[in-house]
């Protein structure tokens, strides 16, 4: 079965002039989607190939959006993005709206991995084009806020392949007791493919991943994070030629 739309089709050969294209293979759900059994989707990745994950802790996905309209409206009062990691962290109970009032300058540091990783600050730490566009979208339209975060994760963030392996333990393990032993099995199997350097702990990452309507809410019965591989599809399909 192919699956019909009735967008503008795209001339995607046209499209990967100029970038490196990387053939993923995508599963959907029988019934959830009219697709190819097994069809091989073109990712188009700018200038870059899913060679590490983008690393997230201590940050939830809706911060992300708070932490760019402080540094835009901060433009110009730091120089380099060490002075921006004072000014987060001097901030952080106002920016965040936690409750706390501490942070350490670990926390901050994480997250302007995160941000870094994704291309949302340039080199002296102001907002990049995409940053920018986040940032509007934060401001004006949480979905598509969601929307975009979603694409910048799977392309620039290379959590494609978060959930390729995590299908994969799907179909590996016949019964996973808890959350706790697939988040760590998930860790176990991406540092040993060579993605991520160390044990990490994923449950900020999949935290993001539900928000960002890619993983459905722990199913205690099945005992599986699902993945929604048709909203995955659609991010991939649309918001690359945003």
């Amino acid at each position: 079965m192919r699956y019909e739309d009735n967008t503008e089709h795209f001339d995607l050969e046209e499209m990967a002039k100029g970038e490196e294209r990387i053939n993923v293979l995508v599963r959907f759900p029988s019934g959830k989607i009219q697709v190819e059994e097994a069809a091989e989707q073109l990712v188009n990745i700018k200038k870059r190939n899913i060679v590490e994950i983008t690393y997230v802790r201590d940050m939830k996905a809706e911060e992300l959006g708070k932490l760019l309209a402080f540094i835009e409206e901060n433009q110009g009062k730091y120089a380099n993005k060490k002075q921006l990691i004072g000014m987060l962290t001097a901030n952080f109970s106002s920016i965040t709206c936690r409750k706390t009032k501490k942070a350490t300058e670990k926390i901050v540091k994480n997250f302007l991995i995160t941000l870094n990783a994704l291309e949302l600050l340039d080199a002296n730490g102001q907002l990049t084009i995409y940053g920018k566009k986040l940032l509007r979208y934060f401001k004006m339209d949480p979905q598509k806020y969601k929307d975009y975060l979603g694409w910048l994760v799977l392309s620039k963030g290379g959590w494609m392949v978060i959930l390729m392996e995590l299908d994969d333990l799907y179909k590996s393990h016949y019964f996973i007791e808890s959350k706790s032993e697939l988040l760590e099995l998930l860790s176990e199997k991406l540092q040993h493919d060579g993605y991520i350097k160390g044990r990490w702990n994923l449950i900020d990452l999949i935290n993001w991943l539900i928000y960002l309507d890619i993983l459905k809410q722990w199913d205690k019965i099945t005992k599986v994070h699902q993945i929604d591989w048709k909203r995955v599809y659609e991010l991939l399909r649309d918001k690359a030629l945003a």
